[in-house]
């Protein structure tokens, strides 16, 4: 099941999306759940090839990582300005469901790291880390972390 938030300002969408999270948690009756942020997407569907047979996940060449990382600068400054933006809305969605969920709920964020930990990714991983802080107090303790590329 996938809810796609297309305005996090829009008030009632993102009641709605709180009302299908908790639909989400009770949907298993009480066992566990996983539920995966995809708030960082970028991949190049024009060269997307699948896989044959084994290969190490995430292992490219230079230039295959070089053209990756230019064909989403642009993607990555959107992102992470929407994320600056927004990503109170994501703070609230896990306290929502910290406060909901009847059983232990299995969190992962869908993205990339191909050239670094970027901003939206660090901020995702600290709120799933501390979601009871303020998102603002989570922001600027992520935006200075030496590690952290937040162009």
């Amino acid at each position: 099941m996938v809810k796609v938030i297309k305005n996090p300002e829009d008030e009632e969408e993102y009641l709605e999306t709180l009302e299908f999270t908790k639909k989400l948690l009770e949907l298993r009756g009480g066992v566990g759940v996983g539920l995966v942020f995809k708030g960082v997407m970028m991949l190049d569907w024009s060269k997307f090839i699948n896989q044959r047979g084994p290969y190490i996940m995430g292992e490219n060449s230079e230039a295959v990582a070089a053209h990756d990382r230019s064909i989403r600068a642009n993607a990555r400054k959107e992102y992470s300005a929407d994320w600056m933006r927004n990503g109170d809305r994501a703070a609230q969605l896990l306290r929502f469901i910290r406060d909901n969920k009847s059983d232990e709920v299995n969190m992962c964020i869908a993205g990339t790291f191909d050239g670094g930990i970027y901003l939206p990714m660090a901020l995702c991983a600290q709120m799933y880390r501390s979601c009871g802080e303020d998102f603002g107090d989570i922001l600027r303790k992520v935006a200075r972390r030496a590690c952290v590329i937040s162009d």
